[in-house]
């Protein structure tokens, strides 16, 4: 059908930087992408895997993306980083990730969680909105900001965290 399919491509990094001149990387970008029909959800997938100058640990990300039209969808995206960067004692990589939810009339939730590398213990992110994406729950594992019930707020009423 014109205009739908699927797809793949990869971007190589060490083709991209030797047409610029900025330092050396190595590794890959890899999107896929499907969308059937008019009525078929819509798919984006990415994963990449850099290497920045001599680093031997690449620098790894995932972004999921999926909705039918007009109706409900997801989001997922996760990153092994070093949210420690300002400190040269904290040098492991966390890994951050994010995961959202909606459905047809707006409604959703998202869920993020930051774990391992040099914390004790996962930090998490809850927060749910209604159909006119007002935030009508919160809760936060520092306890520095909540509201809402979320078996009330909440239009999916459990966490799902993102790998």
């Amino acid at each position: 059908m014109r205009g739908f399919g699927e797809g793949e491509f990869t971007f190589q990094w060490e083709n991209v930087t030797r047409l610029s001149n900025e330092a050396q990387r190595r590794g890959t970008v890899k999107f896929r992408y499907s969308r059937m029909s008019p009525s078929d959800e819509v798919k984006v997938d990415v994963d990449t895997e850099e290497f920045v100058g001599s680093s031997t640990t690449p620098d790894t990300a995932l972004y999921r993306y999926a909705q039918v039209p007009g109706g409900k969808g997801s989001f997922q995206f996760g990153v092994d980083t070093n949210v420690h960067w300002f400190d040269p004692n904290r040098t492991a990589n966390e890994r951050l990730s994010i995961k959202s939810r909606w459905i047809e009339s707006g409604e959703g939730r998202s869920d993020v969680r930051l774990s391992g590398g040099d914390l004790g213990s996962a930090e998490t992110l809850n927060e749910c909105w209604d159909n006119r994406f007002r935030s009508t729950f919160l809760d936060r594992t520092d306890s520095l900001e909540s509201w809402g019930t979320e078996s009330q707020g909440c239009v999916f009423t459990s966490a799902e965290y993102s790998n």
